[in-house]
């Protein structure tokens, strides 16, 4: 789980049926380096399950 800040929405054709219903956004870490299983991490695509929009500070948690 990590802070960051929405910096974008990302549009697919196609999309699992799992992720029916959801925007994908792409969020940036606040803390530089963030580590998901040991690695760095970069930009993340998150399913958005709450109306966040481009520019909001937001809370992404992996898993469901």
């Amino acid at each position: 789980m990590f802070t960051g800040k929405v910096i974008g929405e990302v549009w697919a054709t196609r999309r699992h049926a799992t992720l029916e219903g959801f925007k994908l956004l792409l969020a940036d870490p606040f803390e530089v380096g963030t580590r998901v299983n040991g690695k760095k991490q970069g930009l993340v695509v998150a399913a958005d399950s709450v109306d966040a929009g481009v520019g909001d500070e937001v809370i992404v948690a992996y898993g469901r």
